[in-house]
């Protein structure tokens, strides 16, 4: 017999594989023929995708696992690995809830990885010991309502938040007096010298060409914009002295990527 642990393993390794499907359906097939980056990240998903299932479905179905104390142990590695491989964009993608397609797949990859990782070191003690699983308590249970509320609320407050999508906008004091157009591809600021004129505001219509979430920070300025994926965002810039002004892209990897220039003001 299995333990609550045990059963919430499982599930949320049926999680996981649900979650990995929407990430394929709805986020890389949609952009597959435009997008280099989603072409290659997707035979990694749907590897990690195969593993999730066959462990979701030992868990759910094998009669032997509840004695096999390893099988818990060793069924959590592919998803903490998979965390693990993605954690240096993690943090920027939980921060930025507005940007409703990576937050709502982070979110639910983010908790289910942690509640796999948990309840395997609970199900390794239990099957162990071999002690015949008992009923969960209302503690237990009430944890595990909590977790999923919570999680599910986040959601739908992060896609209520970026269902309006489209032309997104950075303000700045004045009129617009000016407008150029900036394109992000491929991870990189396709243009990167810009001109600007001190004391005047220059809208900046950044196009964001990929599938995941960039930004346009300037620091100087203290300009600090989300781009959705596959988005156009119109950012005013308004700078008060002449000389080199330098924005880029502050999600973790992306500037030495090739997401940087300069504003070039007179």
């Amino acid at each position: 017999m299995r333990s609550f642990s045990m059963w919430i393993y499982a599930a949320a390794y049926w999680i996981l594989a649900a979650d990995f499907v929407y990430i394929v359906v709805a986020l890389l097939l949609p952009v597959l023929g435009t997008s280099p980056e989603a072409a290659s990240f997707l035979p990694l998903l749907l590897v990690f995708l195969a593993l999730f299932v066959v462990i979701s479905a030992t868990a759910t179905f094998w009669p032997s696992a509840p004695r096999r104390a390893w099988f818990w142990l060793v069924g959590a590695i592919p998803t903490l690995l998979f965390w693990l491989l993605n954690a240096p964009t993690l943090p920027y993608t939980i921060t930025h809830p507005a940007q409703s397609g990576p937050f709502t797949a982070v979110l639910p990859a983010t908790v289910g990885t942690a509640v796999v990782v948990v309840t395997a070191i609970l199900a390794f003690r239990e099957a162990r010991a071999g002690r015949a699983p008992s009923r969960p308590s209302a503690r237990s249970v009430g944890v595990v309502a909590a977790l999923l509320a919570a999680t599910l609320g986040s959601m739908a407050t992060s896609f209520i938040a970026g269902a309006s999508g489209g032309m997104g906008t950075g303000t700045a004091d004045g009129q617009v007096d000016s407008t150029v157009v900036l394109d992000a591809q491929n991870t990189t600021y396709v243009e990167k010298t810009l001109m600007a004129r001190s004391g005047q505001v220059l809208g900046v219509v950044v196009v964001n060409h990929d599938s995941i979430v960039h930004a346009f920070d300037i620091d100087a300025l203290n300009i600090h914009v989300s781009l959705p994926a596959n988005s156009s965002t119109l950012t005013a810039v308004k700078p008060t002295t002449s000389g080199p002004v330098e924005f880029y892209c502050s999600v973790p990897g992306h500037r030495q990527a090739g997401m940087d220039g300069m504003i070039n003001v007179q």
